[in-house]
């Protein structure tokens, strides 16, 4: 995998993420990747360690519903981290709900991919 920004990483894994595209989501994430996603969430919450654990809480996710992250906000941090604000838009699948849910991210990255997120978002609004 040829060097990547941070920004570019994440911007590739939310791409991958909306289309479904399992093989750029594993490449892009390191198989130490690990995901502290908000206590509370539908379809998975806490810890993910690995890139496949990780894989399967997103894939879960998308099972529940058809939503996707829009970017409102991305702030370099001092110590090499991407902090990542915005929304997620969609709907829930099972009755067309829709969702509208702040949200914030922590990136972390090392080697060209992906090794640390830190998710937030209003639960409630799931």
């Amino acid at each position: 995998m040829h060097a990547r920004t941070l920004d570019s990483l994440v911007s590739e894994l939310y791409a991958a993420l909306a289309s479904g595209d399992e093989e750029t989501l594993l490449a892009l994430l390191h198989p130490a990747f690990v995901g502290h996603f908000a206590q509370g969430m539908p379809a998975g919450a806490g810890r993910a360690d690995g890139a496949q654990a990780a894989r399967d809480h997103w894939w879960a996710i998308g099972a529940a519903y058809s939503a996707r992250p829009i970017v409102e906000d991305v702030v370099p941090c001092v110590d090499g981290r991407l902090l990542v604000l915005g929304h997620y838009r969609g709907q829930r699948r099972s009755d067309g709900r829709a969702l509208d849910a702040a949200f914030t991210h922590l990136w972390t990255a090392s080697d060209g991919r992906l090794t640390e997120l830190h998710q937030l978002t209003d639960t409630a609004l799931w």
